[in-house]
């Protein structure tokens, strides 16, 4: 058996207090930016902001600085 054919796919689970989500499959960058293009409309059309907006990015980014810091190398 080719075990590297066994491995192929990764699956990302997110897990949280308001439960648990799992990641759509990758389908490269050109279907990513597809992805964020379609939510960016999406969300100038109804108002209603996507989970992941510049709010959730600024935690993001807040976060790893911190685990940097952490780390010892900030």
């Amino acid at each position: 058996m080719d075990h590297h054919l066994a491995l192929q796919g990764v699956e990302v689970s997110l897990l949280g207090a308001e439960g648990a989500t799992v990641m759509p499959e990758w389908d490269g960058p050109l279907g990513a930016f597809a992805a964020a293009i379609d939510a960016l409309l999406d969300a100038a059309r109804t108002g209603v902001a996507h989970p992941c907006d510049v709010r959730f990015g600024v935690r993001v980014t807040e976060l790893l600085a911190d685990a940097e810091a952490q780390l010892g190398r900030a």
